[in-house]
């Protein structure tokens, strides 16, 4: 076993035979501990203390998390949460998957590549101007979807989708269908993996005589499984941090049927200068979504 400072001279080597490559790495490094790990640490620091973000700074222990689990709107927030959640991971996985199954089962190159421009294009719109384009669509006099039911003479279907606590959620589920645009990224890794699928093996299944469902079913989903597994993972964590979209068309209402944690914890803080109540927030879902990660790497196997 060698000595400690034999271990250490051989690591400070290393560094000074890659010092170039720790100096472009430095910039990142800097940037990543000024506003990501020192405010992440300073978070949970202030979840201890009673902190308006100015002059109050009182230490209440744990006091604050108290206060979060026997508070009705975290709880409300946490079902909003895992209802999205759910929704999300069903939609990310199968709708992208499935545009880039059509999209790499076309034998038209032409055709193929214009549907690779039309489902990549939405990538390059702000979100902002997504919801806020969803917010007319949902709007009750002149929005497309009452219009369009107007029209139709189903005027007992129409509603304020976003201004009733029974259709507000689900609005704000179907932003984005058919969600193919949404979710560009996963749309494009799909595909590559698709692409890289050995020919012998569609070759071997085409001399079978495979019909092309089995094709899908047998040969393409389970060679898509590392790629779904890990945007099951990306979706949750994503469901649970992202409220943009709730703060803009619904800022939680109509009452609280569209409040999220990640939203709960925005206005404690800004809302109501409650930061170390908000700060609590943000720790108990860091680890939430740290054992959602932690399951998924102990427990699901990505290298198949």
């Amino acid at each position: 076993m060698k000595p400690v400072h034999q271990k250490c001279r051989e690591i400070w080597e290393q560094i000074r035979k890659n010092r170039n490559a720790y100096l472009f790495l430095a910039p990142i490094l800097v940037f990543l501990c000024t506003f990501k790990y020192y405010t992440f640490f300073t978070a949970i620091k202030e979840s201890f203390f009673q902190w308006n973000g100015a002059n109050v700074n009182d230490w209440v222990g744990l006091d604050n998390y108290r206060k979060i689990l026997t508070e009705n709107t975290f709880w409300i927030s946490m079902k909003n949460v895992g209802i999205i959640t759910i929704c999300n991971v069903i939609i990310c996985v199968t709708f992208p998957m499935l545009a880039a199954i059509m999209v790499y089962s076309c034998k038209n190159k032409r055709i193929s590549n214009f549907f690779k421009v039309l489902y990549i294009i939405p990538m390059v719109v702000p979100s902002l101007v997504v919801f806020l384009m969803w917010k007319w669509i949902y709007a009750f006099d002149t929005g497309a979807i009452n219009q369009f039911l107007r029209l139709c003479g189903l005027d007992n279907l129409v509603h304020s989708w976003l201004g009733e606590p029974g259709t507000a959620l689900a609005a704000i589920i179907m932003i984005g269908f058919p969600f193919i645009g949404s979710f560009g990224l996963q749309f494009l890794v799909y595909l590559g993996a698709l692409l890289n699928i050995s020919m012998d093996i569609c070759e071997s299944a085409r001399l079978d005589g495979i019909r092309w469902w089995q094709n899908i079913i047998y040969i393409e989903l389970p060679l898509l499984k590392p790629q779904m597994k890990m945007f099951v993972m990306l979706a949750i964590i994503n469901s649970m941090q992202s409220f943009e979209n709730i703060l803009v068309l619904t800022d939680g209402g109509p009452g609280k049927s569209t409040i999220v944690p990640a939203l709960y914890m925005y206005k404690q803080a800004f809302t109501y200068s409650n930061m170390g109540y908000a700060s609590a927030v943000g720790v108990l879902l860091f680890l939430l979504v740290l054992v959602f990660t932690i399951i998924n790497y102990k427990y699901v196997n990505t290298q198949d």
